[in-house]
């Protein structure tokens, strides 16, 4: 009887054990996973819409660990509701890993052009309000040199640029009492960072996308300048 009791204890005992194992080995497990997901959410604590500034943390450390020189080049989320969103995308390359070339192209009109264009590693970093996050690293992607990336400034956060564009009397003429939604893009636009909030009124025609687009400098809060696409 005592025997009984004896393997008994000692069952439960390695049952115990076991299980302490097992969750040892799952609390172990790296954050990022093969397809570079973030499965762990460990800096951010949200559970609603989060602004760019509070994605960008996460977004900057997730770059880090890709290239020590890691640079901003573009952050943006095609919806957001008041400057926030549930999923934003942050952009950088790696300045050392530049590479200019020229490349001979047909020109309009008849005979050639020659471009300059230039390689970088490039990586893209999605955000999520749950502190989740997706990244695609791309080797030497290729850019035109116009176009190349440039290092970004994120000073003023969207949700301050949002109140200020919503705020000013140029654009909420033309959208008038529309209903509309808007996406939040950060960029260079003439050689200074800034904040794009663009506005899509509705009804809107599929064919014929209306937009307009309200630039707010990173630097002073302002608005520089208003767009309209249509």
């Amino acid at each position: 009887m005592i025997e009984n009791k004896r393997l008994k204890l000692i069952a439960i005992f390695f049952v115990i054990v076991s299980v302490i194992s097992i969750f040892i080995v799952l609390w172990q497990i790296k954050s990022y996973d093969r397809d570079g997901s973030d499965q762990n959410p460990i800096n951010l604590t949200s559970t609603g819409p989060i602004t760019a500034v509070q994605g960008y943390e996460k977004a900057q450390k997730v770059a880090e660990s890709w290239r020590e020189d890691a640079t901003l080049a573009g952050c943006g989320s095609n919806e957001t509701v008041n400057g926030t969103s549930s999923t934003w995308t942050y952009y950088f390359y790696s300045p050392s890993t530049e590479h200019f070339f020229n490349e001979t192209l047909p020109a309009v009109g008849g005979g050639n052009i020659t471009v300059e264009f230039v390689k970088c590693d490039f990586l893209i970093v999605d955000i999520y309000a749950n502190g989740s996050s997706n990244y695609n690293a791309i080797d030497q992607k290729t850019f035109p040199v116009y176009a190349r990336p440039s290092p970004l400034k994120l000073i003023i956060d969207s949700d301050e640029a949002y109140k200020i564009a919503v705020n000013n009397k140029s654009i909420m003429e033309r959208i008038g009492n529309r209903s509309f939604n808007n996406g939040i893009y950060f960029k260079i636009w003439k050689n200074e960072s800034v904040v794009a909030i663009c506005f899509h009124p509705f009804p809107t025609d599929v064919y014929a996308p209306e937009m307009y687009a309200c630039y707010v400098s990173a630097d002073t809060g302002k608005v520089i300048g208003i767009d309209y696409y249509g």
